[in-house]
């Protein structure tokens, strides 16, 4: 007879083997990318990579990546560092507000540059 378990363990350990090449470079990765470790730098690359596949991943060119990962990993430290500010529902609706004006008229200006 088939008994369910309530609770299943949401992680399972693998080993894996890395050249020593790769693992120069998932350590490198993990110690001063702003991930836990190697594990959750492992898994990144994982949901990444299955993101891809399934081409639901947003196509950025590698340039951009990085750079887009090197501003959330600049937003992360300043969140721990305790750099960010709070709101309540009416800040925040009017900060997304000035969000939303700001980006009504950036988009306005794009619109009118020429084609380069």
């Amino acid at each position: 007879m088939y008994k369910r378990k309530d609770h299943m363990p949401s992680e399972t350990t693998v080993i894996v083997n890395l050249t020593p090449d790769l693992l120069r470079y998932v350590k490198a990765r993990a110690s001063g990318g702003g991930n836990a470790g190697v594990s959750e730098f492992v898994r990144e690359a994982l949901r990444e990579k299955r993101l891809r596949e399934q081409g639901e991943g947003v196509n950025l060119s590698q340039e951009t990546a990085e750079e887009h990962r090197r501003l959330v990993e600049q937003g992360v430290a300043a969140f721990n560092q305790g750099d960010y500010t709070e709101f309540d529902a009416a800040g925040l609706q009017s900060f997304m507000a000035g969000v939303s004006t700001r980006g009504k008229k950036r988009l306005a200006r794009q619109r009118k540059k020429p084609a380069s």
